[in-house]
Parts: C-alpha cells; sequence; structure tokens
C-alpha cells in the first residue's frame, strides 16, 4: 500500500498527537502494533504490590487491564499530552470501576506530581516526541521516589529512519544517545533489554523491528534544574 506525501504527513502528525476520530483511529493501531512492547516494559519494571505507578504517553489505554492485573492495589497516573487520549483514556474509570484509576494533561515538560512521588514510571514511544529532552528527565526524577525507576522503552534509530512517516516531528534515538541524555541527572542505567519482533507496517508489510527497554534507576543526589 503506498501513501501520498500528505498521507504520510498526516500519519506523522496523528502519531506525535493523536486528535479527534482519526487519532482514535490510529490509537487502537497503535495499540494492536505496540502491545507486544508494552507488555514487555511492564514486565521489566518489575511492578509490586501497593506501587504508585505513572505511565506517560499512554495513548487509549487499552492495555490498562493487563497492567492491573501484574499486581494487587496498584494505583495507575496516566499523563497525555493528547486531549483526545486523555478523553478515551478516562473511559476506562467509568468501565473498571476503579478508584485507583487517575489521569491527567501536561504540556510535555513539567508534571503535576509531588516530588519523591512514584515507585515505577513506564513511557513507551514517546521519546522521539520529546521537545526538551533533557529537561523532562530531569522532571521525570524530581518526581521518582528515590531508588525508583523509570521504563524507557522506544524503537531503535537504525530501524526508526527507514520508516517513510518519520520526518521532522521524531528525533531518533539509540541507547547510547539516552546515556549521554542523562550523564549528569541522577538517573543511572540499571539494564538495556534489546529485542526484535516481527510487526505490520503502516503499509502492510511485514518487518523486523528492534527496540530497547531502558531501565534507569533514581539515585540519591540532589535534583538540579537547568539553567
Amino acid at each position: 500500500m503506498k501513501f501520498t506525501a500528505q498521507q504520510l504527513q498526516t500519519l506523522e502528525e496523528q502519531l506525535s498527537l493523536p486528535t479527534g476520530e482519526k487519532g482514535i483511529e490510529i490509537a487502537k493501531s497503535m495499540h494492536a502494533n505496540n502491545f507486544s512492547m508494552t507488555k514487555a516494559s511492564f514486565l521489566a519494571s518489575k511492578i509490586l504490590d501497593n506501587d504508585i505507578i505513572l505511565e506517560l504517553g499512554h495513548g487509549n489505554c487499552d492495555h490498562l487491564n493487563f497492567v492491573l492485573g501484574l499486581k494487587q492495589d496498584i494505583a495507575y497516573y496516566g499523563l497525555e499530552i493528547s486531549v483526545t487520549m486523555h478523553q478515551e483514556a478516562k473511559k476506562k474509570t467509568l468501565e473498571l470501576n476503579n478508584n485507583n484509576l487517575f489521569f491527567n494533561l501536561y504540556k510535555g515538560v513539567k508534571t503535576p506530581y509531588n516530588t519523591n512521588y512514584f515507585d515505577k514510571i513506564i513511557t513507551i514511544n514517546t521519546i522521539y516526541f520529546w521537545k526538551k529532552p533533557k529537561e523532562f528527565l530531569i522532571e521525570i526524577a524530581r518526581v521518582l521516589k528515590v531508588g525508583a525507576s523509570l521504563t524507557l522503552t522506544f524503537a531503535d534509530e537504525d530501524f526508526m529512519k527507514n520508516l517513510p512517516f518519520v520526518k521532522n516531528k521524531f528525533n531518533l534515538y539509540t541507547t547510547c544517545k539516552v546515556t549521554d541524555l542523562i550523564k549528569d541527572i541522577n538517573l543511572n542505567v540499571l539494564e538495556v533489554i534489546s529485542k526484535q519482533e516481527q510487526v505490520r507496517s503502516k503499509s502492510g508489510d511485514l518487518v523486523t523491528r528492534k527496540y530497547h527497554i531502558m531501565i534507569l534507576i533514581k539515585n540519591n543526589l540532589n535534583i538540579r534544574s537547568l539553567k
């Protein structure tokens, strides 16, 4: 299936910020295509009973049943830049009748949470769209408890750069680039899990996707602010 230049531009825009009916449609496709990454990421984060977890860029949250089934009494917080995805995810609170689900909107850097609050933070396929990655990682470190972890999952740069819809809105990463980003932030790399899988591309072709799950731990250094 061939896409026009306009269709590719629209796809890129919707992947970076799902909006309206088209965004809902794209989100369903993203959930289906990325569910294996999602499962692997949450399993790698080693969630415990009673953990307070935050997912950044949760999409439509069709994976929420899986997450809540991992352990007992999880408090799940979801944070989105997309109003459409925020609205879609909030429907889950009614469907699941769970009082431990909390959804918020933000503008991409500052979060509405207290310092040293979360046991686990998970984000999957969002790093490409971070406008200020250094500042955002400092903010993530702020809201993590000391000794708590960020699970950061992304497809490798070598895979992503060959996708026809990956243009101006994407910033591509390798594990080395991420490690460089956190050099002077109080986050340390605990583990890197690299995986390959066969997936359908947006054009319907079967491709081999390489992705990384980086587990970053907050150490006990003082949080600093970028000047």
